[in-house]
């Protein structure tokens, strides 16, 4: 009987059920209140204030591709065939305009008269192209352009095929250097049916070999299968011109988008001009301006500038002001980090720069370097191998002769540092394969670079500039995930 009782009395019981606001300051509660027989428990919940889930930001390319500015421009394109593709073009858009743009035809039904202005011509980035097939309505298979993006990002002039190739049951043999004829004919290959047989399209086309076009295109379709979409990851991206309704073109524009599937696109080289001519070896006499340069050089930038590449004199050019209001116009810089990106016209305004005796002394500092101490190497080239001089022939690299050496360029120069400071075997193999992005490379001054350095200053020995030297190469980190840069920074020492 008294069991029952109980269970009368607590069905009596009261709740008090009551919410605390306060989400302004993340301290929403729910408060439950149980009365029995005037005991009273109290029960608080806790509930977090709701957030946003956290969004990522826009790659470089994926920015670039948005804010690319499609619309009405005035193209004119030269005459067939050219050297590095099938037709150059300028092109006027949005009131700037771009000069020598190498293009593909994607539309081989159609023409395009060489020299006409065409002044309305659309243009779209890839993407939108193969979203929306009906932007570029004459182009047979869109769908094939994730295929043709892969050999613009791939597949360059200049290139060997490999054979022998089968192509529609027919076997070639004789695969060579690729041209731009070649390249070309694998396009219209894949574009359109009717040139995918045993007989190629070679319309206006010039120098064809079979065997290379057919590795051109089982290339493309091994990477990129039918029905799967190719994701390009360099600095350049396709994008589509359509001049009315005539011949519909393709091109690898540059994104300014700088990082290690994109290799900085075309290669820096720049050796100091006024540098000394033999190597300084010595120990500083009586002289101490440039190590007073290097003991008090601003170690941190509150804006650093980078320009497109390839320049002139250098790989980039930069400008900086240094945290107490010193401002550097067109400092000539290049790149020792072959992976991280850099992103033309950002402001890194957290740079910290730092003589390249500190990075050797702590290879912390500057960690994206994969092998710090040819610091010494890479300054030894700073200060004694000058753009445009010529290199003697022959050389020999990793077992192989080479007899064309010539004039040096900041590609050659580049591509020289990169073989020496990135991992082993990664760029300093006889096939060079660090070049992406870079202009012309002589394989023979790359050579003639990368043996002189090691023979001035061998691996395990320092290279330093004297105390009276007029330049001192010095490092330059834009931030922690962002390539790493070197140049060589005049100390203005008289003495």
């Amino acid at each position: 009987m008294l069991s029952s009782m109980l269970l009368v009395i607590c069905l009596l019981c009261l709740v008090n059920n009551s919410f605390q606001s306060g989400c302004e300051d993340c301290q929403c509660q729910r408060i439950v209140t149980l009365c029995c027989d005037n005991v009273c428990n109290t029960e608080v919940t806790q509930y977090p204030c709701p957030t946003s889930p956290p969004t990522s930001s826009p790659s470089c390319l994926e920015d670039f591709i948005t804010n690319f500015p499609t619309g009405y421009g005035d193209l004119i394109v030269n005459s067939p065939v050219q050297t590095n593709s099938y037709v150059y073009g300028t092109l006027v858009l949005n009131g700037v305009t771009y000069n020598d743009l190498e293009l593909y035809c994607v539309d081989y039904e159609h023409v395009l008269f060489s020299y006409s202005p065409y002044n309305e011509t659309l243009v779209y980035p890839l993407n939108e192209v193969i979203a929306n097939p009906s932007l570029a309505a004459n182009i047979e298979q869109p769908i094939r352009l994730n295929q043709v993006a892969w050999i613009l990002e791939n597949i360059h002039v200049g290139d060997v095929a490999t054979g022998p190739q089968t192509w529609s049951g027919n076997l070639y043999s004789g695969c060579s250097t690729i041209t731009s004829s070649d390249i070309q004919v694998a396009i219209w290959a894949l574009i359109s049916s009717g040139c995918d047989g045993s007989g190629l399209c070679l319309d206006s086309i010039e120098l064809v070999t079979d065997c290379n076009a057919a590795y051109i295109k089982n290339a493309a379709f091994a990477a990129v299968p039918d029905g799967t979409t190719y994701t390009v990851t360099g600095s350049n991206y396709p994008v589509i011109l359509v001049p009315s309704n005539d011949q519909v073109l393709i091109t690898n524009w540059n994104s300014e988008c700088y990082g290690p599937s994109s290799a900085p696109t075309v290669a820096p080289t720049f050796a100091p001009t006024i540098a000394p001519t033999v190597t300084p070896t010595v120990a500083p006499t009586t002289c101490e301006c440039a190590y007073d340069f290097i003991e008090n050089f601003p170690s941190s930038f509150i804006d650093f500038i980078v320009n497109q590449p390839v320049q002139t004199d250098a790989y980039v050019y930069g400008s900086l002001t240094s945290s107490i209001g010193t401002t550097y116009q067109g400092v000539h810089l290049y790149c020792i980090d072959y992976f991280s990106p850099l992103i033309s016209d950002t402001n890194y305004n957290q740079t910290v720069a730092y003589p390249y005796t500190e990075v050797l002394a702590n290879p912390a500092l500057a960690s994206h370097i994969e092998q710090p101490s040819r610091l010494n190497q890479v300054a030894w080239l700073l200060n004694n191998i000058a753009l445009g001089s010529v290199a003697p022939s022959p050389q020999t690299w990793h077992s192989v002769s080479y007899s064309d050496c010539g004039v040096i360029s900041s590609s050659d120069l580049q591509a020289a540092i990169w073989a020496l400071t990135a991992s082993a075997g990664l760029c300093d193999t006889a096939d060079l394969p660090c070049h992406e992005g870079l202009g012309p490379v002589n394989t023979c001054n790359v050579a003639y670079i990368y043996n002189s350095a090691l023979t001035a200053v061998p691996d395990g020995t320092n290279y330093l500039v004297t105390g009276s030297a007029s330049y001192v190469p010095v490092v330059f980190v834009p931030s922690e995930d962002s390539q790493v840069l070197i140049t060589n920074f005049p100390t203005e020492c008289t003495c």
